[in-house]
C-alpha cells in the first residue's frame, strides 16, 4: 500500500522510477528541481523496512543532489502522498 501510494504520487509528477526492486521494497527515483535559474536533480532512494510483524519503517535516503532540495521533496512526499500512513508512535 505504501509503495503503491508513492509510485502513484511520483508518476503523477511525471517522474518514473530509475530502479524498482519489488522483492526488497525499494524504489530509486530522480526529482528535477528548479533553483537559481537552472534545473538540479535530487536522487532519492525509498525503502520499506520491517520493524516487527505489525510495524514498518519508511526510509528516504539522499543519494545525490542538494540537501535542502532533498528535505523539501521529503516533506512534500510525506505530507501529500504518505500522510494517510503516518501513524508513528513516539515512546
Amino acid at each position: 500500500m505504501i509503495e503503491a501510494a508513492l509510485l502513484m504520487y511520483i508518476r503523477s509528477k511525471c517522474i518514473e522510477p530509475t530502479k524498482l526492486c519489488e522483492d526488497k521494497y525499494k524504489i530509486k527515483f530522480t526529482v528535477p528541481t528548479k533553483r537559481d535559474g537552472g534545473v538540479q536533480n535530487v536522487d532519492i532512494t525509498f525503502r520499506i523496512l520491517n520493524v516487527d510483524s505489525k510495524i514498518v519503517a519508511v526510509e528516504f535516503l539522499r543519494m545525490g543532489g542538494d540537501k535542502q532540495m532533498f528535505i523539501d521533496q521529503f516533506r512534500e512526499i510525506r505530507d501529500e502522498a504518505l500522510s494517510a500512513f503516518n501513524d508513528a508512535v513516539l515512546a
